[in-house]
Protein backbone atom coordinates (compact mmCIF):
# COMPACT_ATOMS: atom_id res chain seq x y z
CA UNK A 1 0.00 0.00 0.00
CA UNK A 2 1.62 3.23 -0.92
CA UNK A 3 1.81 6.25 1.37
CA UNK A 4 -1.37 7.87 -0.25
CA UNK A 5 -3.71 4.98 -0.32
CA UNK A 6 -2.97 4.62 3.61
CA UNK A 7 -3.48 8.58 4.05
CA UNK A 8 -6.71 7.80 2.48
CA UNK A 9 -7.62 4.77 4.49
CA UNK A 10 -6.72 6.20 7.81
CA UNK A 11 -9.30 9.48 6.88
CA UNK A 12 -12.16 6.79 5.88
CA UNK A 13 -11.60 4.98 9.58
CA UNK A 14 -11.75 8.18 11.33
CA UNK A 15 -14.51 9.62 9.50
CA UNK A 16 -16.31 6.13 10.27
CA UNK A 17 -15.18 6.49 14.10
CA UNK A 18 -16.31 10.07 14.45
CA UNK A 19 -19.65 9.12 12.68
CA UNK A 20 -20.09 6.55 15.06
CA UNK A 21 -19.25 8.35 17.73
CA UNK A 22 -22.26 11.11 16.87
CA UNK A 23 -24.45 7.90 16.93
CA UNK A 24 -23.92 6.76 19.97
CA UNK A 25 -24.62 10.25 21.34
CA UNK A 26 -27.81 10.66 19.10
CA UNK A 27 -28.94 7.04 20.59
CA UNK A 28 -28.18 7.84 23.78
CA UNK A 29 -29.65 11.24 24.03
CA UNK A 30 -32.65 9.90 22.59
CA UNK A 31 -32.94 7.04 24.24
CA UNK A 32 -32.85 9.53 27.77
CA UNK A 33 -35.22 11.93 26.47
CA UNK A 34 -37.73 8.76 26.00
CA UNK A 35 -36.78 7.51 29.32
CA UNK A 36 -35.48 4.69 27.58
CA UNK A 37 -32.25 4.28 29.61
CA UNK A 38 -31.57 1.29 31.86
CA UNK A 39 -31.35 1.81 35.43
CA UNK A 40 -29.37 1.07 38.57
CA UNK A 41 -31.15 0.55 41.83
CA UNK A 42 -29.88 1.97 44.78
CA UNK A 43 -32.11 1.75 47.44
CA UNK A 44 -35.84 1.23 48.57
CA UNK A 45 -37.32 4.76 49.62
CA UNK A 46 -39.29 4.19 52.15
CA UNK A 47 -40.92 8.22 53.09
CA UNK A 48 -41.52 10.99 50.95
CA UNK A 49 -41.50 14.32 51.91
CA UNK A 50 -42.35 17.62 50.23
CA UNK A 51 -40.32 20.85 50.61
CA UNK A 52 -40.84 24.38 49.99
CA UNK A 53 -37.13 26.03 49.05
CA UNK A 54 -37.43 29.75 49.70
CA UNK A 55 -34.78 31.92 48.58
CA UNK A 56 -34.53 35.43 47.97
CA UNK A 57 -33.68 37.53 44.48
CA UNK A 58 -33.58 40.35 42.44
CA UNK A 59 -34.75 41.18 39.42
CA UNK A 60 -33.62 44.09 37.70
CA UNK A 61 -32.48 45.31 41.08
CA UNK A 62 -35.50 44.74 42.87
CA UNK A 63 -35.92 42.33 45.63
CA UNK A 64 -37.82 39.65 45.30
CA UNK A 65 -38.93 36.07 47.05
CA UNK A 66 -38.75 32.98 44.80
CA UNK A 67 -40.23 29.27 46.13
CA UNK A 68 -39.75 26.21 44.62
CA UNK A 69 -41.03 22.40 45.80
CA UNK A 70 -38.51 19.61 46.02
CA UNK A 71 -39.11 16.13 46.73
CA UNK A 72 -37.09 14.21 49.35
CA UNK A 73 -37.38 10.42 48.71
CA UNK A 74 -35.82 8.42 51.87
CA UNK A 75 -33.97 4.64 52.25
CA UNK A 76 -31.97 3.63 54.41
CA UNK A 77 -29.09 4.40 52.53
CA UNK A 78 -29.57 6.45 50.21
CA UNK A 79 -31.89 9.43 49.32
CA UNK A 80 -32.73 11.20 46.22
CA UNK A 81 -33.71 15.10 46.09
CA UNK A 82 -35.00 16.23 43.37
CA UNK A 83 -37.82 18.69 42.10
CA UNK A 84 -40.42 16.05 41.12
CA UNK A 85 -43.07 19.12 39.29
CA UNK A 86 -40.19 19.29 36.71
CA UNK A 87 -40.20 15.70 36.08
CA UNK A 88 -43.43 15.55 35.49
CA UNK A 89 -43.24 18.61 33.36
CA UNK A 90 -40.08 16.96 31.32
CA UNK A 91 -41.97 13.64 30.42
CA UNK A 92 -44.74 16.35 29.23
CA UNK A 93 -42.40 17.81 27.02
CA UNK A 94 -40.92 14.39 26.25
CA UNK A 95 -43.84 13.60 24.47
CA UNK A 96 -44.84 16.58 22.93
CA UNK A 97 -41.32 16.94 21.42
CA UNK A 98 -41.51 13.75 19.56
CA UNK A 99 -42.29 15.46 16.58
CA UNK A 100 -39.33 17.30 16.67
CA UNK A 101 -37.19 14.73 17.01
CA UNK A 102 -38.84 12.42 14.21
CA UNK A 103 -38.43 15.49 11.89
CA UNK A 104 -34.96 16.51 12.04
CA UNK A 105 -33.68 13.57 12.83
CA UNK A 106 -31.19 14.35 16.06
CA UNK A 107 -28.08 14.15 13.06
CA UNK A 108 -26.46 17.29 13.94
CA UNK A 109 -27.01 19.95 16.87
CA UNK A 110 -26.08 23.69 16.77
CA UNK A 111 -25.31 25.14 20.45
CA UNK A 112 -25.48 28.67 21.10
CA UNK A 113 -24.86 29.73 24.87
CA UNK A 114 -26.92 33.31 24.57
CA UNK A 115 -30.11 34.40 21.93
CA UNK A 116 -28.08 36.95 20.13
CA UNK A 117 -26.20 34.58 18.23
CA UNK A 118 -29.01 33.15 16.67
CA UNK A 119 -32.10 34.69 14.41
CA UNK A 120 -34.41 32.37 15.45
CA UNK A 121 -37.26 34.66 13.96
CA UNK A 122 -35.19 33.81 10.39
CA UNK A 123 -34.82 30.59 11.08
CA UNK A 124 -38.63 29.88 11.94
CA UNK A 125 -39.40 31.35 8.11
CA UNK A 126 -37.39 28.65 6.89
CA UNK A 127 -39.93 26.24 7.72
CA UNK A 128 -39.73 23.56 10.26
CA UNK A 129 -40.32 23.21 13.98
CA UNK A 130 -39.92 25.63 16.73
CA UNK A 131 -40.46 25.08 20.23
CA UNK A 132 -40.25 26.91 23.45
CA UNK A 133 -39.22 25.07 26.97
CA UNK A 134 -39.75 27.37 29.90
CA UNK A 135 -37.73 27.12 33.01
CA UNK A 136 -39.64 26.48 36.13
CA UNK A 137 -38.03 24.17 37.96
CA UNK A 138 -34.64 22.27 38.89
CA UNK A 139 -32.60 20.28 36.81
CA UNK A 140 -30.42 19.06 39.10
CA UNK A 141 -30.97 15.31 41.18
CA UNK A 142 -29.34 15.18 44.01
CA UNK A 143 -28.43 11.51 45.66
CA UNK A 144 -27.42 11.10 48.81
CA UNK A 145 -25.05 8.27 50.01
CA UNK A 146 -25.34 8.30 54.11
CA UNK A 147 -23.17 4.87 54.10
CA UNK A 148 -20.67 6.42 52.05
CA UNK A 149 -21.03 9.94 53.01
CA UNK A 150 -20.97 10.87 49.93
CA UNK A 151 -23.63 13.69 47.48
CA UNK A 152 -24.02 13.10 43.79
CA UNK A 153 -24.98 15.62 41.72
CA UNK A 154 -26.49 15.02 38.52
CA UNK A 155 -27.90 17.79 35.83
CA UNK A 156 -27.86 18.69 32.35
CA UNK A 157 -30.11 19.47 29.56
CA UNK A 158 -30.72 16.05 27.58
CA UNK A 159 -28.14 16.62 25.19
CA UNK A 160 -25.06 16.49 27.63
CA UNK A 161 -25.73 14.63 31.19
CA UNK A 162 -23.42 15.67 33.98
CA UNK A 163 -22.20 14.00 37.23
CA UNK A 164 -20.18 15.22 40.16
CA UNK A 165 -19.58 13.34 43.71
CA UNK A 166 -18.29 15.27 46.51
CA UNK A 167 -17.54 14.09 50.16
CA UNK A 168 -19.62 15.11 52.91
CA UNK A 169 -19.63 13.71 55.93
CA UNK A 170 -22.97 14.43 58.54
CA UNK A 171 -22.95 18.04 59.52
CA UNK A 172 -21.67 18.59 63.45
CA UNK A 173 -24.90 19.64 65.17
CA UNK A 174 -25.47 21.29 68.25
CA UNK A 175 -28.89 20.19 69.89
CA UNK A 176 -31.17 22.52 71.44
CA UNK A 177 -34.11 22.33 73.88
CA UNK A 178 -36.43 24.40 71.86
CA UNK A 179 -38.88 22.85 70.14
CA UNK A 180 -41.38 23.21 67.20
CA UNK A 181 -45.00 21.34 65.96
CA UNK A 182 -44.23 21.08 62.49
CA UNK A 183 -46.84 18.55 60.25
CA UNK A 184 -48.02 17.46 63.60
CA UNK A 185 -44.48 16.64 65.05
CA UNK A 186 -42.75 17.81 67.66
CA UNK A 187 -39.50 18.72 66.41
CA UNK A 188 -36.53 19.16 68.18
CA UNK A 189 -34.27 22.35 67.18
CA UNK A 190 -30.45 22.01 66.19
CA UNK A 191 -27.89 24.22 65.16
CA UNK A 192 -24.85 23.89 62.54
CA UNK A 193 -22.67 25.89 59.88
CA UNK A 194 -22.10 24.91 56.67
CA UNK A 195 -20.44 25.62 53.66
CA UNK A 196 -19.80 28.94 54.90
CA UNK A 197 -23.76 29.72 56.51
CA UNK A 198 -25.28 28.73 59.70
CA UNK A 199 -28.41 27.07 59.79
CA UNK A 200 -31.16 26.51 62.22
CA UNK A 201 -32.84 22.65 61.74
CA UNK A 202 -36.14 21.41 63.31
CA UNK A 203 -35.55 17.17 63.18
CA UNK A 204 -38.55 14.98 63.94
CA UNK A 205 -37.23 12.10 66.36
CA UNK A 206 -40.44 10.38 65.59
CA UNK A 207 -39.45 9.75 62.32
CA UNK A 208 -36.26 8.32 62.92
CA UNK A 209 -34.04 8.70 59.61
CA UNK A 210 -30.88 10.75 59.80
CA UNK A 211 -31.68 12.63 56.68
CA UNK A 212 -33.07 15.99 55.25
CA UNK A 213 -33.01 18.26 52.51
CA UNK A 214 -30.35 19.47 50.05
CA UNK A 215 -27.47 17.98 51.52
CA UNK A 216 -28.37 18.38 55.11
CA UNK A 217 -28.35 15.08 57.13
CA UNK A 218 -26.87 13.59 60.03
CA UNK A 219 -29.31 14.17 62.78
CA UNK A 220 -31.48 11.65 64.90
CA UNK A 221 -34.58 12.06 63.09
CA UNK A 222 -35.73 13.52 59.39
CA UNK A 223 -35.32 17.38 59.06
CA UNK A 224 -39.00 19.31 58.40
CA UNK A 225 -37.36 22.55 58.31
CA UNK A 226 -33.55 24.42 58.20
CA UNK A 227 -33.28 27.82 57.74
CA UNK A 228 -29.95 29.77 57.38
CA UNK A 229 -29.27 33.33 59.44
CA UNK A 230 -31.06 36.15 58.49
CA UNK A 231 -33.98 34.26 56.62
CA UNK A 232 -32.00 34.37 52.58
CA UNK A 233 -32.75 30.70 52.69
CA UNK A 234 -35.45 28.62 54.13
CA UNK A 235 -36.67 24.65 53.71
CA UNK A 236 -39.78 24.09 54.80
CA UNK A 237 -41.85 19.83 54.86
CA UNK A 238 -45.49 20.67 53.53
CA UNK A 239 -46.31 16.81 52.91
CA UNK A 240 -44.97 13.80 54.13
CA UNK A 241 -46.24 9.98 53.19
CA UNK A 242 -45.25 6.58 53.43
CA UNK A 243 -43.88 5.04 50.49
CA UNK A 244 -44.89 0.82 50.28
CA UNK A 245 -41.86 0.08 47.88
CA UNK A 246 -40.44 2.90 45.66
CA UNK A 247 -37.07 2.26 43.83
CA UNK A 248 -34.55 5.05 44.56
CA UNK A 249 -32.49 4.53 40.97
CA UNK A 250 -29.71 6.41 38.78
CA UNK A 251 -29.87 6.00 34.90
CA UNK A 252 -26.99 4.35 33.54
CA UNK A 253 -26.04 7.12 31.38
CA UNK A 254 -23.00 8.50 29.20
CA UNK A 255 -22.35 10.92 31.90
CA UNK A 256 -19.68 13.73 31.58
CA UNK A 257 -17.32 14.02 34.57
CA UNK A 258 -17.15 17.82 36.24
CA UNK A 259 -17.25 19.62 39.64
CA UNK A 260 -20.25 20.67 41.30
CA UNK A 261 -18.51 24.44 40.99
CA UNK A 262 -19.14 23.60 36.98
CA UNK A 263 -22.89 22.38 37.56
CA UNK A 264 -23.68 25.66 38.66
CA UNK A 265 -21.91 27.49 35.78
CA UNK A 266 -24.10 25.63 33.42
CA UNK A 267 -25.25 27.60 30.55
CA UNK A 268 -29.07 26.43 31.63
CA UNK A 269 -28.51 27.00 35.28
CA UNK A 270 -28.35 30.78 33.88
CA UNK A 271 -31.09 31.10 32.06
CA UNK A 272 -34.84 31.29 31.71
CA UNK A 273 -35.94 29.84 28.23
CA UNK A 274 -34.73 27.24 25.74
CA UNK A 275 -35.56 27.68 22.45
CA UNK A 276 -35.11 24.88 19.93
CA UNK A 277 -35.61 25.20 15.92
CA UNK A 278 -35.08 21.80 13.97
CA UNK A 279 -35.23 21.68 9.98
CA UNK A 280 -33.64 19.44 7.05
CA UNK A 281 -31.66 17.68 10.00
CA UNK A 282 -30.40 19.86 12.18
CA UNK A 283 -30.81 21.44 15.35
CA UNK A 284 -30.41 24.69 16.75
CA UNK A 285 -30.34 25.34 20.21
CA UNK A 286 -30.96 28.64 21.81
CA UNK A 287 -30.38 30.11 25.25
CA UNK A 288 -32.05 33.47 26.90
CA UNK A 289 -30.39 34.81 29.63
CA UNK A 290 -32.13 35.32 33.20
CA UNK A 291 -32.93 38.70 34.57
CA UNK A 292 -33.21 37.48 38.17
CA UNK A 293 -29.66 36.63 39.83
CA UNK A 294 -29.78 34.73 43.28
CA UNK A 295 -27.29 34.84 46.08
CA UNK A 296 -25.43 31.62 46.63
CA UNK A 297 -26.00 28.92 48.71
CA UNK A 298 -22.55 27.69 48.94
CA UNK A 299 -20.26 30.28 50.10
CA UNK A 300 -16.12 29.56 50.17
CA UNK A 301 -14.82 27.87 53.27
CA UNK A 302 -13.04 31.02 54.12
CA UNK A 303 -16.21 33.41 53.73
CA UNK A 304 -18.89 33.22 56.63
Amino acid sequence: MTKKQKTVALLILLSAQGAYAQLAVTKGMMDRSQGKLKKEKLDEAMIRCWYTFTQHATNEGESIQVTDTFTLDVGTNYSLYYDYNRYVRDSLYSESGRGLRKSVRLIKIMDDERADRVDMEALKKEGGIYREVPPKGETAKLYKSKKKQEITIIDGDNVTMYKATEHIPPQAWTLSEDTATILGYTCQKAGTTFKGRTYAAWFAPEIPLPDGPWKLYGLPGLILKAEVDGGAFQFQAIGLTELPSLPITMDKDQYAKTTVEQIGKLPHKKTHKRSYFGNDGVMVRSFIDSKLLYQALELPENQN
